[in-house]
């Protein structure tokens, strides 16, 4: 009995120390949280990517880099996901999952993460090119960058890297913002394989998970990672001129 009090002491003193999501303060929704800036200054910055300038990282806490140049016709089919103009910023989000997935899916034919599965290490794994929340969460802030800077966004800009923690874990992905209300959502790619359609959510839900682990999929895609996008990540179908 005076072990297990000993333990639960420990863990009471844990959550103190850790808790499940770090607060952004000075901010409209005071629940939503940033990653810290953990590998270097340039990590969360908006650097000046462009489609010939790509980073890519892989193989774990970004160990390995690698730049990309995707040619004039690789980067129009990146382009093309967004036309035609669309005036819903839900849309726009269904969109941006679309050409992140394309972007991976380009990435892939000049580095090893084609071989990338979802989650760290599942069944299958093969380095090099496996990719864990640090590396997915570059990457995926990347290549949003990318797209801002090519003029593709009209309801919603790049912000920095989101972040939730437990007690036994903690993860990371890539995060935008409304323009219009102020409102954030993540784009996870952490969860699928390589090129696949990422979970896109609220902020705000995304960070409300357990205190015993922070890489539970809390979104409404229940899918499985070797099923195609969920009914709730399909554009209305609307070609006529402007996406309402």
């Amino acid at each position: 009995m005076k072990q297990f009090s000993h333990i639960l002491i420990a863990l009471l003193c844990w959550c103190l120390v850790f808790p499940v999501a770090q607060a952004q303060s000075g901010t409209k929704q005071s629940s939503l949280a940033q990653a810290p800036n953990l590998f270097g200054p340039k990590a969360d910055k908006p650097v000046k990517y462009s489609p010939q300038m790509i980073p890519v990282c892989y193989n774990f806490g970004c160990k390995v880099k690698e730049y990309i140049s995707l040619t004039d016709g690789e980067w129009e089919s990146v382009k093309v996901i967004f036309k035609p103009q669309t005036n819903s910023p839900e849309v726009e989000r269904i969109r941006i999952a679309r050409a992140i997935a394309k972007m991976e899916q380009l990435a892939g034919k000049y580095t090893p993460i084609y071989r990338d599965i979802g989650l760290n290490l599942g069944d299958n794994a093969v380095f090099p090119g496996q990719l864990d929340c640090i590396d997915e969460s570059i990457n995926t802030t990347t290549f949003l960058h990318v797209l801002e800077r090519g003029g593709l966004f009209k309801h919603h800009k790049v912000i920095k890297r989101a972040y939730r923690r437990a007690i036994f874990d903690q993860h990371w992905t890539g995060q935008i913002e409304v323009l219009a209300s102020g409102d954030r959502y993540v784009i996870d790619t952490w969860f699928y394989a390589n090129g696949e359609m990422p979970v896109v959510q609220p902020t705000e839900d995304w960070l409300d998970i357990s205190i015993f682990t922070s890489y539970t999929n809390n979104s409404a895609d229940t899918r499985t990672s070797d099923k195609g996008p969920s009914v709730s990540q399909q554009e209305p179908e609307n070609n006529q001129g402007v996406v309402n």
